[in-house]
């Protein structure tokens, strides 16, 4: 038997108080189950039958497949139906089977919503039925928020956007409300549209109008399902899609488990933040010495900002926003950097006003933490973001409610300060060193960059791509660290006096050049020229590296070609197959010459770390076989290359720490690129560690 199953809850957060107050099944058969609980109104609580939850668990035990659309989520919600007395069991994650996946490989640039896929892969509308529920929902909304019924029936527990136990609650919330048509029939009748006195509620529209919608799902899951695994089986992707859905129960874990921070730091964070800002505000204020301008926006423009900037300081952008006006984001600021004089007072607003925006959306990720934490101990909290793995066009995942892929460490902002281990535990954050550029090296064959890679310890480069583009670049500044810190002490002289400036700008360039800047004839430049701040930089890396050109030049033509391109096979799963990756589009239709090489080398990285997680969580799961939470070893977070593992203060932990590092290392031989793996311990926060000897 495969089924597949649906839960439409109370709200997106499991761990705020929201339920499942609706569950749906079908089967290959072509029955369709439901389950549907009434909601207390006042307390947002579904009362569940504990039959039901019997019934649907023998369903689940018994089923050869089972199928779901974002499967962590709703086992998720699923488990918050379990009792001291009662429990789901462990989840039989060899049997489950996720839509998002497949669709992700299928065509990994397109929506995977559900109504998207059942449109495009079954030509069903589903829209209507959610349209139906919208309408009665909102409906439904309107009545008990009106005077009258609050009067009479008092207030229920409508869901809005600030309330303290719907913090992911946007400006739409009317889907957690789609038990509240159903609850008006059953409470207050006399105030539902068309009712007439004396109905049997079970026959009124509403009664089941959410059994429509939610049916539809499940029977739209299980025939996408069904068409995805006969589409991937053609094309022989199969093995890969099964061996990817490995990847599931640790994204399940890692949530469950969430990531520790400390109150304290954070507030002492974000008061700093907040003292600079305002100095920052004052000083800009003071140079602009116009009466009008008494604030800094954060994001965007204002008329007062915008009189300073290109009236008063008669500046000009080098770019228009869409709507066709001069642009004043954060590259059009770094651009009149460059070209203003150091003693230019319009300089001194500009920087200000940069870093006026860095600290001010530091800030309001720093805000986001206290709305989504829940209290541990004393000053330690908390986070269970979202995650997602399908999240993006390539197998870099994303994260919501906060986002934990863009906690910034960079000098000055950095956010981790707020994170790190509680009392009696330990972090440590393993990082796949240069993976982005070993990569397309030794795959291309290019030998200067893999013999570089090869000798880690030589001057003048230590390794280091970089620094090795930077003596090619910028061939004066090279002369002048040689001449300043000697042949073996170049790296670290422009590391120490121009890792903000001439460093930073060669490391943005090389990106750019890597994944496909187009090079420009004339007086345009380049995407990379301007990242590297000289005219024909891009010329003379391109020309040095040929063979990694040569590289380049064949993933733009696979994806011009077929639309598509894909990691490295990795030779223990599948030798003959990468994973595909669909290419977008600019505007015009055609396929940007910066994404086929950037797709396939990311990627390629993200499969790598994927197999990484599976095998140091079966070494994870070793170690913790038998032991008590407090004595387990957790990960926590992976953030593109990088893996934070939290694990109990005990001797001998750096032996475990070498076996994982070893695992991780170990993973770049499927794909037959030798990988590096750094390890820094950090025993009080996220932002401070040592390396592991």
């Amino acid at each position: 038997m495969i089924l597949s199953l649906d839960t439409e809850t109370t709200g997106l957060d499991p761990w705020h108080g929201s339920k499942p107050f609706l569950v749906t099944v079908t089967l290959d058969s072509g029955e369709s189950i439901v389950w549907e609980w009434d909601v207390d109104p006042l307390t947002r609580e579904p009362k569940v039958l504990r039959e039901d939850l019997l019934e649907i668990k023998d369903l689940i035990d018994n089923c050869e497949r089972l199928i779901l659309q974002n499967s962590t989520f709703d086992l998720k919600m699923l488990k918050t139906l379990e009792t001291e007395d009662w429990s789901w069991g462990e989840w039989p994650w060899y049997k489950i089977h996720d839509t998002q996946f497949s669709a992700h490989m299928i065509a990994s640039c397109q929506r995977r919503d559900l109504t998207t896929l059942a449109l495009l892969e079954l030509g069903i509308d589903v829209k209507p039925f959610e349209d139906a529920i919208h309408a009665a929902t909102d409906k439904a909304r309107r009545i008990t928020r009106s005077k009258s019924f609050v009067a009479e029936q008092g207030e229920w527990a409508i869901a809005k956007a600030g309330r303290e136990d719907m913090p992911s609650a946007g400006e739409k919330t009317w889907k957690a409300d789609m038990w509240l048509p159903r609850c008006l029939i059953l409470t207050a009748p006399d105030y539902v549209p068309d009712w007439t006195e004396g109905q049997d509620p079970e026959t009124h529209p509403w009664a089941t109008i959410l059994h429509n919608y939610a049916n539809g799902d499940s029977e739209c899951t299980l025939l996408i399902h069904e068409k995805h695994e006969n589409y991937l089986k053609s094309r022989g992707l199969w093995k890969i899609y099964v061996e990817r859905l490995k990847i599931l129960p640790i994204v399940y874990n890692m949530k469950e488990t969430g990531v520790t921070l400390n109150k304290t730091r954070r507030d002492e964070l974000y008061g700093e933040y907040a003292q600079v800002t305002e100095e920052i505000r004052e000083r800009c204020v003071r140079i602009a010495d116009n009466p009008e301008l008494e604030d800094l926006p954060v994001n965007g423009r204002s008329n007062a900002l915008n009189t300073v900037i290109f009236d008063q300081f008669k500046l000009k952008s080098p770019k228009t926003t869409k709507t066709g006006n001069p642009s004043m984001d954060k590259e059009v600021l770094a651009y009149w950097l460059d070209q203003l004089e150091a003693k230019d007072k319009r300089r001194y607003f500009i920087d200000g006003l940069l870093n006026y925006r860095k600290r001010k959306t530091a800030m309001a990720y720093i805000d986001g933490y206290s709305r989504f934490w829940n209290h541990i101990k004393d000053d330690w909290y908390v986070l269970h973001p979202s995650l997602h793995p399908t999240g993006t066009n390539t197998l870099r995942w994303s994260s919501s409610n906060p986002n934990e892929q863009n906690i910034s460490k960079k000098q000055g902002f950095n956010l981790r300060y707020c994170f790190g281990p509680t009392p009696g535990r330990c972090w440590a954050s393993l990082d796949y060193e240069n993976v982005e550029l070993r990569i397309p090296a030794y795959e291309s064959g290019e030998q200067e960059l893999i013999e570089l890679f090869e000798r880690p310890d030589d001057p003048p480069y230590y390794g280091s791509v970089h620094l090795l583009n930077f003596s090619t670049v910028y061939p004066d500044k090279w002369e002048e660290a040689v001449s300043n810190g000697g042949y073996e002490g170049a790296a670290n002289w422009i590391k120490k006096n121009w890792k903000d400036s001439w460093y930073q700008k060669c490391k943005n360039g090389d990106f750019a050049v890597q994944y496909g800047s187009v090079e420009r004839t004339g007086s345009q430049w380049s995407t990379a020229d301007r990242a590297f701040g000289r005219k024909g930089c891009q010329a003379l890396l391109k020309a040095r590296f040929a063979k990694q050109e040569a590289l380049n030049q064949h993933w733009i033509k696979t994806a011009n070609d077929t639309g598509y391109v894909s990691t490295i096979p990795d030779i223990e799963i599948d030798p003959d197959h990468g994973y595909p990756l669909e290419c977008s589009k600019t505007e015009w239709g055609n396929i940007s010459p910066t994404i086929p090489l950037n797709y396939h080398v990311q990627g390629t990285a993200c499969w790598v770390i994927f197999r990484a997680m599976v095998k140091v969580q079966e070494y994870l799961d070793s170690i913790n076989k038998n032991k008590s939470d407090d004595l387990k070893w957790f990960m926590v977070m992976q953030v593109h290359d990088e893996l934070v593992i939290d694990f109990p203060i005990r001797r001998g932990y750096e032996i475990r720490l070498r076996e994982i590092k070893r695992i991780m290392e170990s993973c770049g031989d499927y794909i037959k690129v030798p990988l590096k793996v750094g390890c820094d311990i950090h025993e009080n926060n996220w932002s401070e560690g040592r390396g592991l000897e």
